[in-house]
Formats: structure tokens, C-alpha cells, sequence
């Protein structure tokens, strides 16, 4: 078998590899950089940001804080790297924390033209609010 037709998916477009990434965690979009060349730019391409606590593993109490320090840079990179693309939905948790700029990335994605936005105020990633802007 050669090497073109194990690797299908990547010779699909890239608005359609940006679809199936928009489905994922933000974090799962951010692994696939490392899979090739072309693969190295899609997250920026990607209109869907689900970020979530979870994302980051806590090993124990002391490191949680950390933990939600590394959240709020992995979401400030993001932000970045796909600079002024579109965002159609944005999911982020919403547990009120200190240093963590809420605001201005609500505010950011909505002048890229945010159509729903989702905020997780449980305790955990399955308790969700709803909004749509």
C-alpha cells in the first residue's frame, strides 16, 4: 500500500479538515500540529474553540493553580495563532477565578463574529450554560 493512500485525510481540503477538527477539543486540534507540515496551521484555520478545566491534568492540589495558569496561556495562544479568523463557537469554563481574562475572550470572539457561545458553570465539563449571541 503506498504511502498516498494510508494517509487520505490529509489530502482532503483544507475546509473540509477544518470541519472534522471543529468538532474536537481545542486541545485535541492543537495535538494534530505534530502530525505534518500541512497539519501545522489548521488550528488557526478551525472556527469552533472548545476549551475546557479538564484540559489540564492536576497531579496534585498544590500544581492546580498552575494548571489553570497553563489553561488561561493555551487559551491566550490560541487566540493568537488563528489571530483574526472567524470564531463561530467558543466553549469555555466559567468558575470564577482570579487573573483569568473571561471577558476579553468573549469580547474577542464576538468581533470575529461569535454566533454561540458556551459557558461550563458546574462542577464538572458536562454542566453546561447555554448562550447563543
Amino acid at each position: 500500500m503506498s504511502s498516498s493512500s494510508r494517509n487520505l485525510i490529509s489530502n482532503l481540503p483544507n475546509e473540509i479538515l477544518t470541519k472534522i477538527l471543529s468538532s474536537l477539543a481545542t486541545k485535541v486540534v492543537a495535538s494534530t500540529q505534530i502530525l505534518s507540515k500541512r497539519w501545522k496551521n489548521l488550528l488557526g484555520l478551525v472556527d469552533t474553540l472548545w476549551f475546557y478545566d479538564s484540559m489540564v491534568v492536576y497531579p496534585n492540589i498544590k500544581n492546580k493553580k498552575g494548571g489553570l495558569d497553563r489553561l488561561c496561556d493555551f487559551v491566550e495562544k490560541t487566540f493568537a495563532l488563528s489571530s483574526n479568523s472567524p470564531i463561530k463557537k467558543l466553549s469555555l469554563p466559567h468558575r470564577p477565578r482570579p487573573n483569568r481574562p473571561l471577558h476579553s475572550w468573549i469580547w474577542t470572539a464576538m468581533e470575529r463574529g461569535l454566533l454561540e457561545l458556551h459557558l461550563h458553570a458546574g462542577q464538572d465539563d458536562n454542566d453546561d450554560a447555554y448562550f447563543s449571541v
